[in-house]
């Protein structure tokens, strides 16, 4: 679904329910709210697991049951309840059963802050809550874009912004509580920094030994580290960004299977299609273009 970009008005949303009838609203840069369905037992691409960005991340569980991973911190979820994803934490969402899961999802961009004149950088919000404040600010936010009153826009910022604010002043507790003294907090940072150069150099030929290598760790002590908190060996990860890529070149078309595998640095087209197979083909019933309907020019 395309949604229109907007330059002009920092905070002029875009509302719209789509055709499973879920709520959304999208912005350029500050705000997002939207419904989500959480249908993976394990999370299988790499936009469904570990990440991090600079934005604050709300959910309210509407119904079902799912596991939201923080930092290496595991959070059961169930209706009711409201999880909250810091700026920077790493995180990824899955079923804990074979029942899909729904939550409201809003994603608050740095910008957003700047507009209220709130500097909450060294403020750490709690990870799970639940809050019934909180749950009636969304209801009310999705009321406004099912109703579409006058001014409803306005409205919906207006509803959270008295979100932001309310978190803050009720619900902050120190990085200790949420990251063990900080010994969880350095492994955190190594692994974010090995998503960040992975995500820059999957293209080349490198290995899991030359990442290690280029962090400054042994392969062993990195190896380590890296599945203990996303629980996915990091040559799994860096398989699954190679196959992620490949899958958007594959989609746009004009290329063959040997172009795309070498693109997104496989040596060997062959071993890149049973990757591929493996990890995306499978989960999405995509096929892998033959090499004899590649696009000319």
């Amino acid at each position: 679904m395309e949604v229109k970009k907007l330059e002009t008005e920092l905070y002029h949303c875009d509302f719209y329910r789509d055709r499973v009838n879920t709520y959304s609203v999208k912005t350029n840069r500050p705000f997002m709210h939207h419904m989500i369905t959480v249908e993976n037992p394990k999370p299988m691409l790499i936009e469904e697991f570990y990440h991090y960005h600079d934005s604050l991340e709300i959910h309210y569980v509407l119904s079902g049951e799912y596991m939201i991973e923080i930092d290496g911190g595991k959070y059961p979820v169930t209706d009711g309840d409201i999880i909250v994803i810091n700026p920077g934490c790493l995180h990824c969402s899955y079923l804990t059963d074979d029942k899909p899961a729904k939550a409201y999802r809003i994603i608050i961009q740095p910008v957003f802050f700047s507009g209220l004149a709130l500097d909450v950088s060294n403020q750490v919000l709690q990870s799970r809550i639940r809050d019934s404040f909180v749950a009636s600010l969304f209801d009310r936010m999705t009321a406004e874009v099912d109703e579409r009153k006058p001014f409803y826009l306005s409205a919906c910022m207006s509803y959270a912004s008295q979100l932001i604010v309310y978190l803050y002043r009720n619900h902050c507790v120190s990085t200790e509580q949420l990251l063990d003294g900080g010994k969880t907090s350095a492994k955190v940072k190594l692994v974010k920094s090995a998503i960040q150069y992975i995500n820059l150099h999957y293209q080349e030929q490198i290995s899991i030994d030359d990442l290690a290598k280029e962090l400054g760790y042994t392969h062993c002590h990195f190896s380590h580290v890296f599945t203990e908190i996303t629980s996915m060996p990091a040559k799994h990860y860096l398989l699954l960004v190679r196959c992620a890529k490949a899958r958007t070149m594959l989609e746009v078309g004009g290329h063959s299977i040997k172009e795309v595998a070498f693109a997104c640095g496989f040596s060997d087209p062959s071993y890149f299609s049973r990757v591929y197979k493996k990890y995306i083909a499978e989960s999405e019933n995509l096929k892998l273009i033959p090499e004899k309907n590649k696009a000319s020019g």
